[in-house]
Order: structure tokens, then sequence, then C-alpha cells
């Protein structure tokens, strides 16, 4: 049987279960906490998560939705950035 923390793990990282491994979470909720574990334990490249996201550049694309860039001492910000409505290279 396969465990929560796995299941959870799926579900943070690739924000999909299947219809099984969902029966498998039913009836419990996921709570915050067992999501920053997996946030907390899985740094993205250059101390992001998702490991995909950046900060906005001019001339890029925009990275859209929330992501965490984690900061000295242990601390961490949340961002959220979105894209012009017709221009994806612009940051609105």
């Amino acid at each position: 049987m396969v465990e929560r923390i796995t299941l959870v793990e799926k579900l943070v990282l690739a924000s999909h279960l299947n219809v099984s491994e969902r029966g498998m979470l039913d009836p419990e909720t996921v709570s915050i906490s067992e999501v920053m574990l997996i946030i907390l334990r899985t740094p993205g490249s250059g101390g992001r998560f998702p490991n995909q996201a950046r900060r906005w550049k001019p001339g890029e694309l925009v990275f859209e939705g929330h992501f965490f860039e984690m900061l000295d001492g242990g601390r961490a910000r949340l961002r959220w950035q979105r894209s012009a409505p017709i221009d994806p290279l612009k940051l609105a």
C-alpha cells in the first residue's frame, strides 16, 4: 500500500492524483503542514519551488502563478506573478 506522504508528495509536485490515489486519501483532507513539509524538503534549483518558477525578466516568458523563493535564515517569500492579457512576455 502506498504511504500517505508519498501521495501528498505526488499531489504537491504534480498537482494531480489518479482516481485510485485520490480514494486512498479520502476521507481525510491534506493539511497545510503536510504540504509545507514537501515544499521545504524539496527545494528547487536556485532556492525556488516549484523548480520551473522564475522571477520575470524583460524579454522572457512570465512564469504564471505562485512560487516560493527561499531566503537567508530559513525564511521564504511567496511570490505571485502573471503576464499581461495579450502579451506573455510582459509582467502584468
